[in-house]
């Protein structure tokens, strides 16, 4: 990114990471990264391409997941 977008005008480990990417053919101007959060997603596929038996898996009992639509799902 450009200085001028820099937070607080410089870098520093204090503040998101800025990252610039194209999403199912939407322009996406900005991602904001938040170390403190992460998900890992293991599709089916490769759940079976490593092996794992299915007892292996545990199903998600959270809340309702949010698209980026603003529509709700019960996983």
């Amino acid at each position: 990114f450009y200085l001028e977008e820099l937070p607080g005008g410089s870098a520093n480990a204090n503040i998101p990471l800025l990252i610039r990417e194209d999403m199912a053919n939407f322009e996406v101007r900005r991602v904001l990264v938040d170390p403190g959060s992460s998900v890992d997603i293991m599709y089916s596929h490769t759940f079976e391409t490593i092996q794992l038996n299915k007892r292996n898996l545990t199903p998600y009992v959270g809340s309702d997941l949010q698209g980026f639509n603003g529509t709700t799902t019960k996983p």
